[in-house]
């Protein structure tokens, strides 16, 4: 399968330990891997903060709302649980799935993710 650009608006990736560490818009290509195509790499395409380009091997990835509805203001996202190259673990939240982390973590409620 070809590599994807998934225009994020936004992007909101998240460290364990180190909590929000990018939020933002940004443009993420997805190269899927064989034959596991919900497995792959996702590459920032442009430095996120102070130079660093985000970068993950991405091991799951979860959808939510597959059909986006203008007329409901229902729109989809994605999450990415993985780690880098040197082995810190993130997970990327993209469109709703951005929007429904950050609203959790303001509340105090974040959602639990399991790892891969």
């Amino acid at each position: 399968m070809a590599p994807r650009i998934y225009h994020c608006r936004p992007l909101l990736i998240a460290h364990e330990a180190d909590g929000i560490v990018f939020h933002g818009n940004m443009d993420v290509e997805f190269v899927p891997s064989q034959p596991d195509e919900m497995r792959g790499r996702a590459i920032c395409t442009r430095a996120a903060v102070d130079g660093w380009v985000p970068e993950l091997n991405v091991e799951q990835r979860f959808q939510t709302l597959k059909l986006q509805d203008p007329d409901i203001r229902a729109r989809a996202g994605m999450t990415l649980i993985g780690a880098d190259d040197e082995g810190n673990e993130f997970a990327w939240y993209i469109d709703k799935s951005a929007d429904d982390y950050f609203l959790a973590w303001k509340d105090g409620k974040l959602p639990e993710v399991e790892p891969a």
